[in-house]
């Protein structure tokens, strides 16, 4: 029921923004909400603030190399997919995987990482607060969601010069790549993920500049502000 009745009061709302193309098209074509309703906003990378999150102190051990995925343990962000595709691979690789969150999946994939025998290469983490340090320190992020909205993990990475490797699901890294940035897309097959994750320590590390990444989290900032100011002001001139 909840569900129908979100979907329903979308049609009162006078304007929507949507966080990525995909998702402004799916409002459209399933919530049959006009397109001049609709307004696609990407979010900011929040550039600044990550970086000093990154420097906070976090008391866990992470002396050894690894590539991490960060979300909440759900259907929707796939972690069984991506523990299936490391056990391939894990006997070959000198890094671990962690996985930082918590949710409803955690006992079930625990299960699963003992069925494989990775209790010594892949960690949940699930009592993290801040999890921005430990992408900083990773080798890479990975991120295997069935769908998303615009995954902010995706642009922390960002911020952070991290090497993303990431499912190709429909929404969110195709905007980002339209943004300039680089991201790994793989097809949401185990053997494809596995050989990316064995390629991991040979692929070159992204160097983004600074001064694009800072230009273009003004940029994403100021849409935000300039939409919300038009809408303001439109709502003053009506009344």
């Amino acid at each position: 029921f909840f569900y129908y009745f979100i979907r329903f009061l979308y049609h009162f709302a006078p304007n929507i923004i949507a966080p990525s193309e995909g998702i402004y098209n799916e409002i459209n074509k399933y919530l049959f909400i006009p397109k001049n309703k609709i307004k696609v906003l990407n979010s900011p990378f929040f550039n600044e603030e990550i970086i000093k999150l990154a420097n906070k102190k976090i008391f866990i051990n992470l002396q050894e190399k690894y590539v991490v995925a960060v979300g909440r343990l759900t259907e929707q962000k796939n972690f069984d997919f991506l523990i299936q595709s490391f056990s391939k691979i894990s006997n070959k690789v000198d890094f671990k995987l962690i996985i930082v969150g918590n949710g409803i999946e955690k006992n079930n994939l625990k299960k699963l990482i003992i069925n494989f025998k990775l209790q010594k290469k892949v960690i949940i983490l699930d009592k993290i607060s801040n999890p921005i340090p430990i992408i900083a320190k990773s080798i890479a992020l990975v991120q295997c969601s069935r769908w998303e909205g615009l995954s902010n993990v995706l642009l922390h990475a960002i911020s952070l010069k991290k090497l993303i490797i990431c499912t190709n699901y429909n929404y969110g890294p195709k905007d980002i790549i339209k943004l300039g940035y680089d991201i790994k897309l793989v097809d949401n097959e185990i053997t494809n993920f596995s050989n990316t994750l064995l390629e991991i320590e040979k692929t070159p590390k992204y160097n983004y500049d600074n001064k694009k990444i800072l230009k273009d989290d003004i940029i994403l900032k100021n849409n935000y502000i300039n939409y919300l100011d038009k809408l303001i002001n439109e709502n003053i001139a009506h009344n």
